[in-house]
């Protein structure tokens, strides 16, 4: 965790170097990353995620807020290993046959709908940051990731119940 946060901090002030402040604005570059933890089962045999927060304001084209992103780790305590979108499931299942539409019904309002335009049809990769907890599991999208609209970042989630059947 430590070695990411590093490099996108690292990747923001190489950005800053390249491109100096904005014409026309006093408001200085910012970059902030924040954590929140979440937790399923027991503490030794259960789940924690750790989802970073990460805040760029750089201006133009974001004027007035930052780009906020999301990266989440994920790590089952008993068996003592990383939990990825692609082990979270159980191999033969088909998660994005279950989640696009509860995601496109939660952020669009039209489980049935077409896929709007502004909207991207989620995959795996846009699924990578989640949290677990013991009645969830709670994905995260930073802006634009589905939803094209400059309106923020976004997350849904989705009772366990939905994804037993999913999930090993």
């Amino acid at each position: 965790m430590t070695a990411f946060v590093k490099q996108d901090r690292d990747g923001f002030v190489d950005w800053v170097a390249q491109y100096g402040r904005p014409p026309l604005s006093d408001e200085p570059y910012t970059y902030r990353a924040t954590a929140e933890t979440y937790g399923s089962g027991t503490p030794t045999s259960g789940t924690r995620s750790l989802l970073l927060e990460l805040e760029q304001n750089t201006g133009a084209a974001h004027q007035g807020h930052p780009d906020t992103s999301y990266r989440a780790f994920n790590y089952d305590l008993g068996k003592h290993v990383p939990i990825t979108f692609d082990t979270v499931f159980k191999p033969d299942a088909k998660p994005l046959e279950v989640l696009n539409p509860i995601v496109h019904r939660e952020l669009i309002g039209n489980a049935n709908a077409d896929w709007d335009p502004n909207v991207e049809e989620p995959d795996a990769h846009t699924y990578r940051n989640f949290a677990l907890t013991d009645d969830a599991v709670t994905f995260f999208f930073g802006e634009n990731d589905v939803v094209h609209d400059d309106s923020g970042p976004s997350h849904v989630s989705v009772p366990r119940s939905e994804l037993a059947p999913l999930m090993p």
